[in-house]
């Protein structure tokens, strides 16, 4: 059995995961009793798209063991991006209980909680999250989203700031930065980020769009506005 659940990582590490999942299947099979084995094949089924297969994995192999935090991480972001709030709030919590230092689960808990209007707690979250690994640059940036709606402005482009400086070629930070800089009226600010997104990622049409608007709307750019506009098309 363990030499099937290894070979199982290793075929998911290479991108086969249908083989990776025969294996699991196996696995199973063998010791229907290994929560890391329903763990992992719960994994490879969302990343099939198979949600409810991996739901049931997840579940049952937190039934197998309370205390493993892996399954209830796993769970809560199938609920996050599925829409179930608590249910996600009530999984991340568990991640947490059993492992206060497991850093994605203040990350995650911490985008739900904004979701759910929870502005205060989800600045804890993200706050922590960075608290546990100063080099988290999206902890940073969703902290700086947040200030940002709390209109905190001088401590959300502190953010900002702080996330490209730690990845400094992070399309979507200086993105986010050009926007922040869009509501300050630093109409060069903004534009000067959303070139670099550009220089960074020329495929990126949204940066183009984006652009595009500031030059028109903002600096009566009609010109450089259709040149980027075009860029969408």
């Amino acid at each position: 059995m363990a030499e099937l659940y290894k070979r199982a990582l290793d075929k998911s590490e290479k991108g086969k995961n249908q083989e990776a999942l025969e294996d699991l299947n196996n696995a199973i099979d063998l010791d229907p009793n290994y929560a890391d084995s329903y763990d992992r094949r719960g994994v490879i089924r969302d990343e099939l798209g198979d949600k409810n297969g991996a739901l049931e994995d997840f579940t049952y192999a937190i039934a197998l063991d309370s205390n493993y935090a892996k399954p209830y991480y796993n769970r809560g972001r199938i609920r996050r991006l599925s829409g179930d709030i608590q249910g996600a709030i009530s999984d991340f919590n568990k991640v947490i209980e059993v492992d206060p230092r497991f850093t994605d689960a203040y990350r995650l808990r911490g985008l739900v909680r904004n979701a759910s209007g929870d502005k205060s707690g989800s600045i804890e979250d993200f706050t922590k999250a960075i608290e546990l690994d100063p080099k988290n640059t999206n902890a940073y940036l969703y902290r700086g989203l947040v200030r940002t709606d709390l209109d905190d402005k001088e401590n959300a482009i502190a953010d900002y700031n702080k996330a490209i400086e730690l990845d400094p070629k992070n399309v979507d930070a200086y993105n986010t930065r050009a926007q922040f800089r869009l509501v300050l009226r630093d109409i060069k600010g903004a534009i000067e980020d959303h070139t670099k997104a550009i220089e960074l990622d020329p495929k990126n049409f949204l940066t183009y769009a984006l652009r595009g608007e500031i030059r028109l709307f903002y600096l009566n750019d009609n010109q450089g506005a259709l040149e980027d506009f075009n860029k969408t098309i």
